[in-house]
């Protein structure tokens, strides 16, 4: 007694349902915090830097598509929904593009490293407080940001030729 029988697809476990992360339009996002004079000092009364908001309202005022590209690198950041020391590096290079902006869209005298990277540490202040993104150790991240940015601002003396160095390596008695 011979049946017929199909082979039958093995059975598998439903897939886990996919979680969207948030995504952060920090124009949008921006510019509705900072029409209000009270949000503006309540940013200033939970110790936002002023000069951070004052780059954010002259990146508004300026450059506002400086904001989109900031707005991928923070969306890249929100993908896994936590603020940890891995998103760091994404920082660092916002810190790098944000230098490297056309020149002629931004004010010149408010873009050096200092006001930037005041400017990165108020958008995460921002986002945070807001909801917008979660931090599992938030000390933690924001002294790994500030080492990484030293070392992003820190310069290697390199006016000692070589052969200077060498004889004082190798300096015979």
């Amino acid at each position: 007694m011979s049946e017929s029988t199909q082979p039958s697809e093995p059975l598998l476990p439903p897939s886990p349902p996919t979680t969207v992360a948030p995504s952060v339009n920090l124009f949008q996002l921006l510019s509705e915090l900072l029409l209000s004079d009270n949000e503006v000092q309540n940013l200033l009364t939970l110790k936002i830097d002023q000069k951070g908001i004052d780059f954010i309202k002259m990146l508004l005022d300026k450059s506002p598509s400086t904001l989109e590209g900031i707005s991928k690198n923070i969306n890249d950041i929100l993908q896994d929904g936590v603020l940890n020391t891995d998103d760091v590096p994404i920082l660092i290079n916002l810190v790098k593009d944000i230098m490297n902006t056309d020149r002629n869209k931004i004010s010149k005298k408010m873009l050096s490293v200092e006001n930037v990277i005041i400017f990165v540490k108020s958008i995460i202040e921002i986002l945070l407080i807001k909801d917008h993104i979660k931090v599992s150790n938030k000390e933690k991240v924001f002294q790994l940001m500030d080492i990484s940015f030293l070392l992003l601002t820190t310069s290697i003396d390199t006016s000692e030729s070589i052969m200077d160095c060498l004889k004082r390596l190798f300096k015979c008695v």
